[in-house]
């Protein structure tokens, strides 16, 4: 259909149009005739009223087309319907390509005429405006009876609604019960906050050179924001809003019509820009500013260009909102707001709407806890002494199903912390824009419940832990403030910037139910009140005991069946991974494949990492070393299990012990180590020498270091031991590899143990290996630190020099008295074990004891007194106990299968000697 001249009366027009094909033609003409006219006047609010009020007759003339023939029928409709304007557009703020969003309200949904004229209508509106005129609407439907299940984004929608067509009593009902289901104290923070982090996403900052006129900070929306915040905080606002915030004193006149002026400045460069371009355009880029200066008519000046002063007029006027905005958001946040039928917030405060409110109830409770998690509010003096009045009360979480969910989903918001930025401007951002956190974290959140006793009561166990001293030595605080700790360690995983604890942060981000994990983490030690006396550190009784209230307490709360197993198994295998890491070789299959057995799946292998670290972190006892460890244990046994929680097979899998796929492995990793450094040769003389465990378990790194160091021992005239350091980043460990020519005794890691003992080195881990093709060569591998940090480059040359003398002469003793660290009087430990079925080849020799200056030397040559081959060792230190397990063969290379009183009464016979 070709488009016929326009009529000089657009309206008139419109009113005899009979079809939506006409409006979209007589729409077309008139959005051209306004473009035209704002080519030669830019305009800003009475061009988007102009766009508007075209608008408003379209939908208008829609709304009688689409209504019954019937004429009663017609005016049933009319009172039971109303076309509402929400948005930009009911604020008459319409620019050129803005969305058209409108929302079609109904008194009921079962009147058949009414049904059709809105199934039309519907159909009208997409024609005209999206399919004939290329303009976006949104649209909703709606009946008085949704007023109260909005979400948040409809309801600010709404805010601005006007009714354009049909029943104005319906539109305002409508609107008025809206407003009525808001609850203020809730609505102004959410939009506060959502404010704030749009502003952060566009920069921060007013001052950009590129601002984006619309979202950004000083843009639109803050003018915005002031209006909605008011209209909420300020019922009587709705209409003038700024009038009516003059009259209250929030606002002077000047800073209204600043606002004002400002508001039709931003317009005005808004719709010239959506004209220019054809499309929805809000940032005004660099270019756009030259035209747009021009358009302006700004000129230039003997102090700077006509851009540069339309550029200023721009900053001075968002600089204006901005600030005004700032005054509005700070004065509704200050003041006492509904937030529920049972709280109200002052300021930052939270207090109890009125004297006799359930301040016992439990889904109260959790609900401060809520409030405080979502908005950052406090409970305020009165209410906490209300609190603690009745908290005697208050009855456990189980009794309030519906309680108890909410608590668990207290640990489910996983928000992060940002910096403090300034959002409006370039000025100190107002307090009610300004948050050291987005939200506070889960630890936050519970440490607040356990202050107010909260915690304790909902769950009697914590209450009673809580009060409970531990008999582990290492612990710092109550068993149940402990566990608070353990929480806090988890929950900082996800900020944290420490280079070694990327991974863990990595982990922590990926969990899929961090509920899970943090209550596990709430009850991990709470079977240390159900037991007398749970022994030494590592003792598993307290975690079956663990494992069994638990157990009973998820089913109590009636957490959902899988997460309560998941739960109860972190409980009871709290400490395997610790252990584990700690005290057994990584570099054994059989270590790994009996871990792994027990997690099961890859999920609860990462929640048990993640729970492991932040118990021993909580404890005072995690180091670098140990989280390095940890996580080596993590990817070993990652490969081994599957998510639906069963083990992969490896049958058939597996380099060691198949001869066949043996030859295959060394000859590729032949392939990758030989280059311009190293030989074909002595690659293949070093992988044939050396163990598979060996080559599965070091680096290619490592194992060119290692080859490298053996060619440099042989080309010597007279074979002296090599020694070369190396350290991770960020780990504070240093490596300590040492090449020497083997011994036909046991006795080398002693001599090792002594210097390193001399020079005040800690010890956290050794490995053992032996090169058989000539020559024959032991390769050990040490991880130690000075202090607690890496070895620094002087310790290490007087390391590297006491070694090769050491190691050349026997003379260990000699440095050991030189260096005044004669041993004292020997503690002999309090246990000693021996365990034949956690390596295949192996026995595992477990000591423990008091820490003792130069224990681990003295172990050492007690095994070289012995005989006992040494393969690997793992030492650890925690609180003054020392717990070291050393993987050894008897002197003929087997187990030591020797009946275990015998051989342990003749280990300390020699240890104390």
């Amino acid at each position: 259909m070709s488009e016929p001249a326009p009529k000089s009366n657009f309206r008139l027009a419109a009113m005899e149009a009979v079809s939506a094909e006409e409006l979209a033609i007589l729409l077309r003409q008139e959005r051209h005739r306004q473009r035209d006219a704002n080519h030669r006047q830019p305009s800003g609010m009475r061009a988007c009223r102009a766009l508007s009020d075209a608008t408003d007759l379209m939908l208008q003339r829609l709304f009688a087309l689409a209504l019954p023939e019937h004429a009663e029928q017609r005016e049933s409709v009319r009172r039971q319907m109303a076309v509402v304007a929400t948005g930009g557009y009911g604020r008459r703020e319409l620019c050129p390509h803005s969305d058209v969003d409108v929302t079609f309200v109904v008194a009921e949904e079962e009147d058949a005429a009414l049904d059709a004229t809105v199934r039309r209508m519907f159909h009208f509106v997409m024609e005209l405006f999206t399919q004939r005129s290329g303009l976006k609407v949104g649209y909703a439907y709606r009946t008085l009876g949704d007023a109260d299940s909005l979400d948040h984004q409809t309801q600010t929608s709404l805010l601005d609604s006007r009714v354009v067509v049909g029943s104005h009593p319906l539109g305002t009902q409508f609107a008025t019960e809206v407003l009525r289901q808001i609850w203020p104290g809730a609505f102004i923070r959410q939009k506060v906050e959502e404010r704030r982090r749009i502003s952060e996403k566009h920069g921060g900052t007013l001052y950009r050179i590129e601002p984006e006129i619309r979202e950004g900070p000083g843009g639109l929306r803050d003018m915005h924001l002031a209006e909605w915040l008011a209209t909420v905080a300020f019922p009587t606002a709705r209409g003038d809003v700024w009038r009516q915030l003059q009259r209250l004193g929030l606002v002077t006149r000047e800073d209204a019509q600043g606002a004002a002026a400002a508001r039709d400045f931003l317009l005005t460069v808004r719709n010239w820009m959506h004209w220019q371009t054809d499309r929805t355009s809000n940032i005004l880029v660099r270019e756009r500013q030259e035209h747009l200066a021009e358009a302006l008519q700004f000129q230039d000046d003997d102090g700077a260009s006509r851009v540069e002063r339309f550029m200023e007029q721009y900053y001075a006027h968002a600089e204006s909102i901005a600030r005004v905005a700032g005054f509005v958001a700070d004065r509704c946040l200050a003041e006492r707001l509904n937030l529920t039928d049972e709280l109200v917030c002052h300021g930052s405060e939270l207090q109890a709407a009125f004297p006799w409110v359930e301040v016992h109830s439990p889904r109260f409770l959790v609900d401060l806890g809520r409030h405080f998690q979502e908005h950052g509010l406090l409970p305020g003096y009165e209410l906490r002494r209300m609190i603690a009045q009745n908290l005697a009360a208050c009855p456990e979480l189980s009794g309030d199903a519906e309680a108890a969910d909410d608590f668990l989903g207290l640990l489910r918001t996983q928000p992060g912390p940002v910096p403090v930025r300034a959002v409006l401007g370039g000025y100190a951002a107002p307090k009610s824009l300004r948050r050291e956190t987005e939200r506070p974290i889960v630890y936050e959140t519970l440490a607040l419940l356990a202050e107010l006793g909260v915690l304790q009561r909902l769950i009697p166990e914590l209450g009673v832990a809580y009060r409970r001293v531990p008999f582990d030595q290492v612990h710092r605080h109550t068993i149940g403030f402990h566990t608070l700790e353990t929480v806090r360690a988890l929950a900082e995983l996800r900020y944290t910037e420490e280079d070694h604890l990327a991974e863990l942060r990595r982990i922590v981000a990926e969990i899929d139910k961090p509920e899970v994990l943090y209550f596990a983490a709430l009850l991990h030690d709470v079977g240390k009140v159900a037991t007398a006396n749970p022994g030494e550190q590592g003792a598993p009784g307290h975690s079956i005991a663990g494992a069994i209230m638990a157990r009973d307490i998820c089913e109590r709360l009636q957490l959902e069946p899988q997460a309560a197993a998941k739960v109860v198994l972190l409980v009871e295998h709290h400490l395997l991974m610790s252990e584990t890491a700690q005290l057994r070789d990584l570099t054994q299959d059989k270590t790994i494949q009996d871990f792994s057995a027990v997690i099961g799946s890859a999920d609860l292998l990462s929640m048990l990492l993640l729970l492991t670290y932040s118990d021993m972190h909580a404890t005072g006892v995690l180091s670098p070393m140990k989280v390095r460890f940890l996580l080596d244990l993590y990817f070993r046994a990652e490969p081994l299990v599957t998510t639906q929680g069963g083990m992969r097979s490896t049958a058939g899998g597996t380099v060691a012990g198949n001869p066949d796929r043996e030859r295959r492995f060394r000859s590729r990793l032949s392939r990758q180590l030989t280059g311009p450094d190293l030989t074909p040769e002595q690659v293949r003389d070093h992988t044939e020498g050396m163990p598979v465990s060996y080559l599965l378990n070091s680096s290619p790194a490592q194992i060119s270091l290692h080859i490298r160091m053996v060619e440099t021992m042989r080309q010597q005239a007279q074979p002296m031991p090599v020694v070369e350091f190396d350290q991770e980043l960020g780990t504070g460990v240093s490596t300590i590899h040492l090449c020497t020519l083997e011994r036909p005794q046991p006795g080398l890691l002693s001599q090792i143990a002594g210097v390193l003992y001399a020079h005040d080195i800690a010890v956290h881990g050794a490995q053992v290996f032996t090169r058989t093709s000539p020559p024959a060569v032991a390769l050990d591998a040490l991880w130690v630190d000075y202090h607690g940090r890496a070895v620094p480059l002087p310790k290490r040359q007087e390391l590297e020099r006491d070694l090769i003398e050491a190691l050349t002469h026997d003379s260990v003793e000699a440095l050991i008295a030189s260096r005044r660290r004669d041993l004292p009087r020997a503690i002999p430990p309090k246990r000693v074990a021996l365990d034949n079925e956690a390596a295949e080849v192996h026995t595992v020799l477990e000591i423990e004891g008091d820490d003792q200056p130069g224990f681990l030397y003295r172990i050492t040559r007690t095994l070289a007194r012995l005989e006992w081959n040494i393969h690997s060792a793992r030492i650890t230190t925690v609180g003054g106990r020392a717990r070291d397990a050393f993987y050894v063969t008897s002197p003929q290379g087997g187990k030591l299968l020797e009946d275990e009183p015998a051989l342990v009464e003749a280990f300390l016979a020699e240890f104390v000697k």
